[in-house]
């Protein structure tokens, strides 16, 4: 069984919004009955080179935030998602948080 994975606050500061990146939204469901269950946004910090995609549940409204402007996580957790493959499955870790609010 998968479990969340908690970090301590420092590996999550001094993040800036960079904007939504909706290529990388969970769904789940079939192509009839597909559902978005978390919206994902872009951001930037001095710990994730490359950027960090974070997961908010779709019913979460984010306010809308300037490129640049520093935020912060609300309870963020490391989420370990099972997909299927040829060979067995794949573990995909994410960043799932219940909400992006100004720092």
């Amino acid at each position: 069984m998968l479990q969340d994975i908690y970090f301590k606050d420092s590996e999550f500061k001094n993040l800036e919004f960079l904007g939504r990146n909706e290529m990388e939204d969970l769904v789940e469901g079939n192509r009839q009955n597909q559902k978005t269950t978390h919206f994902c946004y872009k951001l930037m910090g001095q710990n994730q080179v490359g950027g960090l995609n974070v997961h908010v549940p779709s019913d979460v409204i984010v306010q809308a935030f300037e490129s640049g402007t520093a935020v912060k996580l609300v309870n963020p957790v490391i989420r370990g998602m099972a997909t299927r493959s040829q060979n067995g499955s794949i573990i995909n870790w994410i960043v799932v948080a219940d909400n992006i609010v100004p720092a």
